[in-house]
C-alpha cells in the first residue's frame, strides 16, 4: 500500500490496444432537471455525504459489448433507478465505438462524461480546452478522493499535460494486490478434452504443443464436420496478439513496456527483441512450432477477432489465451451438459512464476474518465455524484451485483452477502444477476472487477468468494478441482508455489511525452513486426525459422529499434526506482 506520492512523478505512456472504447459525438444537450432532494446520501460511510442533490440527465459515452451488452438511450433499469435514487443521476448513454471516438477526440465534442482508452486523446483534448478540471469538484466525490488519494495525485502528475489540474480519472483501480479472478490470462482448454489427453504436465513449450497436437488429433473435426485447429489468432488489435496471444506471457511470468519489450514480474529482468526470452520470440516459436504441426488456424494472420470468437463459438479452434474470450463458450457447452473450457496451469516450477495477483493503485488507462468542460455547475456536481458512487466500494458491488437490499446486504459483522430470496433466485435461474443488472455498466465500474472489500480478504464482487463459488460447481470443475487438490478453481493458481505479483504501476509510470524520433522508429518497427512476425511463424522448417529471425533483427538494428529500446528501458528503471520512492 502506497504511503506517499511525491511530486515527481514521471508520465504515462502505455497505449493499449484491446478492444477499442472508443469516443462520440453529441449534439444534444440535455437540461439538466430542477427537482431537489434533501440528505441524498451518495458515499458508503468513507466521507461525508454532499448534502442536497438535484436531479440531472448526463449524457454517457462507454463501453459495452458481449453477454452484457446494452442498448443505448436513458436507462430506466433497477440499478440504473438505485444510481438515480442515490446520486440525482439519470444516464443517458450512447455505446463506444472507435469512428465515434475518433469523431469526438477531433472535434473536440465529447459528451458529458466519457470513458475513453487511449492515452493519445488525453492531451489534444486539455489543450483545446475540450476536458473540465475537477479539481475544485474532488470535494463531491469523498469516497474517490479517501480511498484513492494516489490515483488522483497521479492524474495530477501525470495525466494533465503538465497543468497540475484533474483532467482524467481512470476506472479499475486497485490499491493493493489481489488474486486476478475474473478476465484472466491463461490456458483455456475444455476440461474434459485435457483428460482425454491424459492429463499431461506443461513443463515446456513443447509439451504444450505435444498436448494441443493429442487434442486435434482426438478432435479433428467439429460436429458440423469443419477442420480444428489447436491454435489461432487475429490481425486486427494491432500487435497485441503477436506479443500476447499464448498463455506464455502469464506463466512466464512477462509483462510488457511499450510496444516491442517487457519485463521479468519476478525479477524485473528487461527483455528487447534481442532477447530470446522477449514475449514475441516465445510465442512466434510456440506458433511456428504449432504450424509445423497443422495445428495454427490458416487464417490466423488474415481474420479479425470477431472471426475468432465465431470459431471459438463452432469449437473450430480448441484453445484460447483469455477467459473473457470462453465465457459465452462455457455457458453453451454446459448448458448441453458438456465441460467447459479451464485454465490448464503450466507446471508449478521456477520456470513458470506466474503472476497470479495484480494490483492497479493508478487504475487503468485502457478506462479513463473524462468530463466535458461544457457542463455547467448542475451537471459538474451530478458528476462528482455519480463518480464517488462508482468509485465507492458498495457502488462498485450495486455495479457488479445488483442492487443492495435485493440482491445483497450487509451482515451483522459488516461484510456483504447475498440475500437467501438472491441464493434461492440463482439457484434456479442462472441468469438471474444479469436481469437484475448485474455488469450491465461494468465498463463503468470504479473498483477492478477483483479487488478485495475492505476486509482485504473477501472480493467486492460476491460471486467470486469461494463460499458462493464452490456452491455452484459443475461437476467438471468438481473434477478440476479435486485434480489440483484445492475447493475452488482459483485455488489452482492462488496455491502455486511459484507465483508473482503484476503491478500495473510500472507502465503507469512510463513517460507520455515521447519524442518525436521514437515516435517515427516505433511506428516504422510497428508495421514491420505486423507484416513479418507471420511470415516468421510460417517458416518452412527450424532452420528457415532461425534464419528469418536472425535478418528480422538485423532489419531492426537498421531501423533504429536501438534508440526506442534504449528510450523505454531507461523510462522502466526510472518507473521501478520512482514508485519504490513512492511506496516507502
Amino acid at each position: 500500500m502506497m504511503k506517499k506520492l511525491t511530486a515527481l512523478v514521471l508520465a504515462l505512456t502505455m497505449v493499449l490496444s484491446l478492444a477499442a472504447c472508443g469516443g462520440g459525438n453529441s449534439s444534444e444537450t440535455k437540461a439538466a432537471g430542477g427537482e431537489t432532494k434533501t440528505g441524498a446520501q451518495t458515499t458508503d460511510g468513507q466521507g461525508e455525504p454532499a448534502g442536497d442533490i438535484e436531479d440531472v440527465t448526463i449524457t454517457v459515452y462507454m463501453p459495452s459489448s458481449g453477454e452484457n451488452a446494452m442498448t443505448g438511450g436513458i436507462q430506466d433499469d433497477a440499478i440504473a433507478a438505485y444510481i438515480k435514487e442515490k446520486t440525482g443521476v439519470t444516464m443517458d448513454i450512447t455505446i463506444a465505438d472507435l469512428n465515434k471516438t475518433t469523431a469526438i477526440v477531433t472535434s473536440g465534442d465529447i459528451y458529458d462524461l466519457n470513458i475513453l482508452d487511449n492515452l493519445s486523446y488525453i492531451e489534444p483534448l486539455i489543450q483545446t480546452e475540450s476536458v473540465a478540471d475537477l479539481t475544485d469538484y474532488l470535494q463531491y466525490a469523498p469516497s474517490l478522493t479517501n480511498s484513492f488519494p494516489a490515483l488522483i495525485e497521479y492524474s495530477k502528475e501525470s495525466l494533465s499535460a503538465g497543468t497540475g489540474g484533474v483532467y482524467v480519472l481512470p476506472a479499475r483501480a486497485k490499491n493493493d494486490a489481489s488474486p486476478v479472478a475474473t478476465s484472466q490470462d491463461g490456458n483455456f482448454i475444455r476440461w474434459d478434452y485435457y483428460v482425454e489427453a491424459g492429463k499431461p504436465e506443461i513443463n515446456s513449450i513443447d509439451d504444450y504443443i505435444d498436448l494441443l497436437e493429442t487434442i486435434q488429433k482426438n478432435h479433428p473435426t467439429t460436429e458440423s464436420g469443419k477442420q480444428t485447429y489447436a491454435l489461432s489468432s487475429w490481425t486486427d488489435w494491432g500487435l497485441t496478439a503477436y506479443q500476447s496471444g499464448t498463455p506464455l506471457i502469464k506463466y512466464y511470468g512477462m509483462d510488457v513496456v511499450g510496444k516491442f519489450d517487457c519485463y521479468s514480474v519476478k525479477d524485473m529482468a528487461y527483455h528487447d527483441l534481442y532477447d530470446d526470452a522477449n514475449t514475441f520470440w516465445l510465442n512466434s516459436e510456440c506458433l511456428f512450432k504449432a504450424n509445423q504441426k497443422g495445428l495454427l488456424d490458416p487464417e490466423a494472420f488474415v481474420q479479425k477477432h470477431e472471426n475468432l470468437m465465431a470459431k471459438l463459438a463452432e469449437g473450430q479452434v480448441l484453445s484460447a489465451p483469455f477467459q473473457w474470450q470462453i465465457s459465452s463458450v462455457n455457458a453453451t457447452l454446459e448448458a448441453a451438459g458438456s465441460a467447459g473450457m479451464v485454465d490448464i496451469p503450466f507446471a508449478d516450477t521456477p520456470d513458470f512464476p506466474a503472476w497470479v495477483d495484480r494490483s492497479s493503485p493508478f487504475g487503468y488507462t485502457a478506462r479513463m474518465f473524462l468530463v466535458s468542460s461544457k457542463c455547467d455547475e448542475t451537471k459538474l456536481k451530478g458528476i462528482m455524484r455519480l463518480l464517488d458512487f462508482l468509485y465507492s466500494e458498495d457502488g462498485s458491488r450495486v455495479i457488479m451485483n445488483g442492487v443492495e437490499g435485493v440482491t445483497w446486504e450487509k451482515a451483522e459483522d459488516g461484510t456483504a452477502q447475498f440475500t437467501q430470496e438472491a441464493i434461492t433466485a440463482m439457484a434456479s435461474d442462472p441468469g438471474y444477476l444479469a436481469s437484475q443488472g448485474a455488469n450491465k455498466y461494468l465498463g463503468i465500474v470504479g473498483q477492478d472487477y477483483d479487488a478485495y472489500d475492505s476486509t482485504g480478504e473477501r472480493f467486492i464482487d460476491l460471486t467470486l468468494n469461494s463460499d458462493f463459488v464452490s456452491s455452484g460447481l459443475a461437476d467438471y470443475e468438481k473434477e478440476y478441482c479435486d485434480f489440483y487438490g484445492v475447493e475452488v478453481p482459483l485455488e489452482v493458481l492462488t496455491k502455486r508455489t511459484n507465483q508473482t505479483v503484476r503491478n500495473l504501476a510500472y507502465s503507469g509510470l512510463l513517460p507520455t511525452n515521447i519524442p518525436t524520433e521514437i515516435s517515427r522508429i516505433t511506428t516504422k518497427v510497428e508495421d514491420y513486426l505486423s507484416q513479418q512476425f507471420p511470415v516468421l511463424v510460417m517458416s518452412s522448417d527450424q532452420a528457415a525459422y532461425d534464419a528469418k529471425l536472425a535478418q528480422m533483427r538485423d532489419d531492426l538494428k537498421s531501423m533504429d529499434y536501438d534508440k526506442v529500446r534504449d528510450f523505454y528501458k531507461d523510462a522502466f528503471e526510472q518507473a521501478v526506482i520512482k514508485y519504490d520512492e513512492m511506496s516507502k
